[in-house]
């Protein structure tokens, strides 16, 4: 009989190696797709971007060479610049008020019964609510309350308001809209929309009592937990002795959260001790709780470094007028919450942002009522007498239908048509990217750029064909890698990730 030669098989503890080795390979993971032409010398990698970025074709040399040419997530290089030239509203004062651990777990603990609570009234009339209508509630509320607090000095109103809940008392339209696209009738939608904004109340009311109690020093000690692992840390929010509630960020965005920390405390002094430290968790566990409750991680989504190192380098473009500490990109930004951000670098509100000159990003939650509110204010500091160069470049969804694309369309600051970007050749850094493994999400819609400048801003910053080319090639780099859509495809929760990031159907019947 024939001899057969022995099979060689792989030992176990090979195997895994090599398994994890192909799972976490930079060739695949928050990798870059875009057509370009990569030329490799020694380490230095030249990239050649043709005139026309077809995304489609993606080359495997750029996958080969990803690792040596990845920028990273975040750069503060350019912060110190900021100070010099832009003019704000002061958020020092808010440094302290939302470092609170005790308060900041209740108020995450009553935001979710809320969510949850909108579920149960539209099931209490057979129905289910539409996608992410609670999340389009809280943004529009949010918007309401912004304005009443910058156009009016009413220490009632700052009594009631809330940095998270909405505290209006009435049945607010969108929401009404969104109850009966639901099935409900217009009488049951304004019924469960009455109901829902009463709750808030009540829950906001709740997280200020504790509040007081804990300036009273009369509220139980807190404590914060952190766990160390390989590549993420634990954080857990609860009482002495009763550590509960897990939260994890990867080490990428914790360092990134000290960087910030370091580059914005009063003192000057680079180490941190324990006590400092405590301090620096704490203020790390409340932001992970505040955009935890916030969730809808679709309206948190971020372009890529790429997109920002190219508005950086092109048109000067350094600070975000919509972003987080946990996504934004450079060490002065503006977000949602100045009371949890402004330790981070935040510089509060984009809508009580009035800087004199500058470049700027803008990608805004993609809620029809507040891109309009962003256009509007926009327009008022561009048309300042007495600003200087200013430059937004505004990203927004192809939703030509909706009010503020035709206001963005059709504005005197607009001086080329929008960049378009077709939803198969760019992708997004996931909402929460500070948590997983492939930060890159296939954009479900196209996106549009548009470039508002004013007449000293078009001259300093000039927009050409060769920067829109830059930019194709910049976002179809936020592309995900096929192990990472098959690995998002495999995770439970996969499709709900998707379906957040899709946002509201925005149709005809829907704008009329």
């Amino acid at each position: 009989p024939r001899t057969v030669a022995p099979v060689r098989t792989m030992g176990a503890s090979k195997a895994r190696r090599k398994k994890r080795k192909l799972e976490n390979s930079p060739d695949e993971d928050n990798v870059s797709q875009c057509g370009v032409s990569v030329k490799k010398s020694g380490l230095h990698v030249v990239t050649v971007v043709p005139s026309s970025v077809d995304a489609k074709k993606i080359s495997t040399e750029h996958h080969k060479t990803a690792h040596l040419q990845k920028l990273p997530i975040y750069n503060l290089a350019v912060a110190s610049e900021l100070d010099a030239i832009r003019t704000t509203t002061d958020c020092a004062g808010e440094k302290l008020c939302g470092t609170n651990p005790a308060v900041e777990s209740l108020r995450s603990e009553l935001y979710w019964k809320l969510r949850h609570r909108l579920t149960e009234l539209c099931k209490a009339q057979n129905v289910e609510p539409v996608l992410l209508a609670f999340e389009r509630w809280q943004f529009r509320c949010k918007l309401q309350d912004e304005q009443i607090r910058t156009q009016e000095d009413d220490s009632r109103l700052q009594d009631l308001f809330d940095p998270l809940f909405p505290t209006t008392k009435s049945a607010e339209d969108g929401l009404l809209k969104d109850l009966e696209r639901s099935g409900l009738s217009t009488a049951a939608a304004r019924q469960v929309a009455i109901k829902l904004a009463s709750e808030s109340l009540e829950a906001a009311a709740s997280v200020k009592a504790l509040l007081h109690r804990c300036h009273a020093g009369t509220a139980e000690t807190w404590r914060t937990v952190v766990e160390t692992h390989k590549h993420t840390l634990d954080f857990y929010n609860g009482f002495a002795g009763t550590p509960k509630r897990l939260l994890k960020i990867t080490k990428v965005h914790y360092n990134k959260l000290r960087a910030l920390w370091q580059a914005h405390k009063d003192s000057a002094d680079e180490t941190m001790g324990s006590a400092e430290t405590l301090q620096f968790h704490n203020a790390v566990l409340c932001v992970l709780l505040r955009y935890n409750a916030l969730s809808g991680h679709g309206f948190q989504a971020a372009a890529g470094e790429h997109v920002f190192e190219t508005l950086r380098k092109r048109l000067g473009a350094d600070m975000e007028c919509f972003a987080s500490p946990l996504n934004c990109s450079f060490g002065h930004f503006c977000s949602a919450f100045g009371d949890t951000d402004a330790i981070f670098g935040s510089k509060g509100s984009f809508f009580a942002f009035r800087p004199k000159q500058g470049s700027f990003q803008a990608n805004p939650p993609f809620v029809p009522e507040l891109m309009d509110a962003m256009y509007t204010h926009m327009e008022g500091l561009l048309s300042a007498p007495s600003a200087g160069p200013l430059s937004f470049s505004v990203v927004v969804p192809g939703w030509t239908e909706t009010p503020s694309w035709g206001r963005l369309e059709g504005s005197p600051f607009n001086a080329r048509p929008p960049l378009f970007i077709a939803k198969e050749d760019h992708g997004y850094c996931d909402g929460a990217q500070h948590q997983r493994q492939d930060r890159f999400r296939d954009s479900p819609y196209d996106t549009a750029v548009f470039f508002l400048q004013n007449e000293k801003g078009a001259a300093r910053w000039h927009v050409g064909a060769e920067v829109e080319s830059e930019l194709k090639a910049a976002f179809a780099k936020s592309l995900p890698s096929a192990l990472s859509r098959r690995r998002i495809a495999a995770k439970p929760g996969g499709g709900r990730m998707k379906a957040e990031l899709k946002g509201p159907k925005m149709r005809k019947r829907d704008h009329k």
